[in-house]
């Protein structure tokens, strides 16, 4: 399953640990999750983010 939350989360390690730890343990055992960061509706993370 798609995990499109990701790309509406702050920029914060905890958030991000929050939000991958409650779709991974909410996604059956034979399931693989895709986090997703950004799309074609979405800019790039770089862009969110910023560039290192």
């Amino acid at each position: 399953p798609f995990n499109f939350t990701l790309m509406h989360v702050g920029w914060d390690a905890a958030a991000y640990r929050r939000e991958v730890e409650a779709v991974e343990a909410a996604v059956p055992d034979h399931a693989w999750p895709n986090h997703v960061l950004g799309n074609h509706d979405v800019p790039r993370i770089a862009t969110r983010a910023g560039s290192p």
